[in-house]
């Protein structure tokens, strides 16, 4: 706890430096006139703020003054993660499009899928960055390049990117082109208003360069924490699906690799990051089954405005055999928000009504992607009395903070 005051403390006084300069970027004004980006009708250009929706696609326009004979490479990275101010994981690689022939985006080959931003909540507005590359000719390649570099779909599989090492590796040189826009926490209101200097008159407390969304990004966190501490007796409360009690583990086994979950184990959000191994109940198998895994603390456990967030969901599985079922929803790995403390992260196993041995079509509003946002305010009360599935048969869970944090892990 004494560790989230001093950060606090330490942090005011270099608030004025969040905007500093990157190894690759140049966030100071007029380097968007060599790079047009558009969101649908939206342009960028030195640090438009746009919503976390305005940006889940990529975007629709990406030109720079292109020779038609060349070829280029396109990414877009966040330097500021988790936050502006402790930008510990370095950058995020967000998106890259590599062998892009002239200015033609479709004739590249997409090296990095595009990640929606998506910053976590109490961090403020991150930056993310665009920036083109001239890729150097190679005779008999005709300027096209052969990449090694293989990245996932999940947020930590791009972290720790360094687009200079990248630059250095494959000698591309400098950024021929370059633009930039900010987006915070969601779509959230407070940071998109609120942004009245923080500086005080002579007579009174003068706080010098931060604005009250870079101080929410300060302050939010560790509000989090001092909550999370007083209500800890509290956080094991109800759920209008889940039964919380000790006990009901014994229903359903389920095992990341070697560790069983029991009751509220504690993982790393390393050890889930990929479906569990194991996942058994007692079924029987001329029926059928809906498993599903939900977090119910999002985006915090004692503020869940979120309800539930779907992480898996398996409908159609016959016994117990998973490889037999339908992924309505893919498995999403946990990553709780910085600040947000220990979610609960529950399985839940429900037999499916007896239709003569038919499999239920699920026709219901479930439209789930591979976007958290997608999966919040779910409710699995809601989907369960809609299919008649009735009251879950087996369920267990495990609780998981931001990321591996010693910190987190010993509140």
């Amino acid at each position: 706890m004494r560790l989230a005051f001093v950060t606090a403390l330490l942090i005011c006084p270099i608030a004025s430096q969040l905007f500093k300069g990157s190894a690759v970027i140049n966030f100071s004004a007029g380097n968007d006139a060599k790079l047009e980006v558009k969101f649908g009708d939206i342009s960028i250009g030195n640090g438009t703020r746009l919503t976390t929706k305005q940006v889940e696609r990529a975007p629709t326009t990406v030109k720079w003054n292109a020779d038609p004979n060349k070829f280029y490479i396109v990414a877009m990275i966040d330097p500021d993660a988790p936050t502006k101010v402790v930008p510990v994981f370095g950058e995020i690689l967000h998106w890259m499009v590599v062998n892009v022939k002239g200015g033609d985006m479709s004739t590249g080959k997409e090296l990095a899928s595009y990640l929606p931003p998506n910053p976590p909540l109490g961090s403020g507005a991150h930056r993310f960055g665009f920036v083109v590359y001239e890729q150097p000719y190679l005779q008999g390649l005709r300027g096209r390049l052969t990449f090694a570099e293989k990245f996932g779909q999940t947020i930590r599989s791009r972290y720790r990117f360094s687009m200079q090492n990248f630059a250095n590796l494959y000698n591309l040189g400098d950024p021929v082109a370059q633009n930039y826009f900010t987006a915070g926490w969601l779509d959230a209101p407070l940071p998109l208003s609120l942004t009245v200097s923080c500086q005080r008159s002579q007579s009174s407390q003068h706080i010098s360069g931060c604005h009250t969304s870079d101080m929410m990004a300060l302050l939010l966190p560790t509000v989090f924490l001092l909550v999370a501490h007083t209500a800890s007796s509290q956080v094991f409360n109800g759920s209008k699906a889940i039964n919380w009690s000790a006990g009901d583990a014994t229903s359903l086994e389920v095992k990341y690799g070697h560790v069983a979950i029991d009751n509220g184990t504690r993982m790393t959000t390393n050890q889930v990051s990929e479906p569990p191994t194991t996942v058994k109940w007692n079924a029987d198998p001329n029926k059928f089954y809906v498993l599903a895994m939900i977090d119910p603390d999002a985006p915090a456990y004692f503020v869940p405005l979120f309800g539930e967030t779907v992480h898996w969901m398996v409908v159609n599985i016959q016994g117990d055999d998973i490889s037999t079922g339908e992924q309505l929803a893919s498995y999403l790995p946990p990553s709780p928000p910085i600040g947000g403390g220990a979610h609960r992260f529950v399985f839940v196993v429900y037999e499916q009504p007896e239709l003569k041995g038919v499999r239920i079509g699920f026709t219901f509003t479930e439209k789930f992607d591979a976007t958290v946002r997608s999966r919040y305010r779910f409710s699995m009360r809601t989907f369960a009395n809609t299919y008649n599935l009735g009251e879950p048969i087996a369920q267990n869970y495990f609780t998981a903070g931001w990321l591996d944090t010693p910190l987190l892990i010993g509140v």
